[in-house]
């Protein structure tokens, strides 16, 4: 076969497997973002049956998925920006808790209504970061602890201080992530699976996380085992 043949069925082949990624994107975005447009749907829908538009439990199942709706188009938007480089961060001094803070005051209604309670420890941690960005990266790790864990626990914020860097650990005690999932879980669309471990597209939240911090000039990582729950935790430097 010539030179110019194996070129062009090779390039065909990279093509091939392109559209299937393409495919396969396509497929987990419709599947995520299906789930929080049938609570909206389905909130609406009871309170147009009962004709009742002030009952506070569907209000919030309503808003509660527009919200994750939301957080789902905007973690699109800002993975596109930030693998682009076109994410400039707005570096200032924060207290790293008082965006902690925020980050949590953000996730109460989903929290109220899963039944989890947020636990917030450590003293003020001072450094030069993007608020912004951080609080996201906060509200992503806390929203997905608050979904794996049973109704009645807790999930835990730490703040962390070592030295040059600060950072902050969330701790949930839900079914745990396989090992072997570990790594690519900060991918998009990571899909894990396996024995005794529930079927799930992770989205773009970790992606984003793993970027933005990363931005900083961070690195974060994730400590799991089936049936103890995960911790995720993220250092980004203090000074620029």
């Amino acid at each position: 076969m010539a030179k110019s043949e194996i070129a062009l069925r090779d390039s065909y082949e990279g093509l091939k497997r392109l559209e299937g990624l393409k495919d396969n994107l396509t497929h987990m975005i419709v599947h995520d973002i299906r789930s929080p447009l049938m609570a909206i749907t389905s909130a609406l829908d009871l309170m147009q049956f009962e004709q009742n538009i002030a009952d506070p439990t569907y209000l919030n199942l309503a808003l509660n998925g527009a919200q994750t709706a939301t957080n789902m188009a905007q973690a699109l938007l800002d993975v596109c920006r930030l693998e682009t480089g076109k994410m400039p961060l707005d570096r200032v001094e924060i207290d790293l808790k008082a965006v902690s803070e925020k980050a949590i005051r953000a996730m109460e209604l989903l929290a109220r209504i899963a039944d989890v309670h947020i636990a917030l420890s450590g003293e003020a941690v001072k450094g030069v970061a993007d608020p912004d960005i951080i609080q996201r990266v906060l509200v992503n790790l806390i929203g997905n602890a608050i979904k794996a864990s049973p109704r009645g626990a807790t999930v835990e914020v730490h703040m962390l201080d070592d030295d040059s860097r600060m950072g902050a650990k969330v701790l949930d005690v839900g079914h745990g992530i396989p090992s072997a999932f570990h790594e690519s879980l900060f991918d998009k669309f990571t899909t894990v699976e396996s024995s005794g471990f529930q079927k799930a597209s992770v989205g773009l939240g970790l992606a984003f996380c793993k970027m933005a911090v990363e931005a900083h000039g961070g690195n974060i990582t994730v400590e799991s085992e089936p049936g103890q729950g995960s911790a995720f935790c993220f250092y980004v430097p203090k000074e620029t």
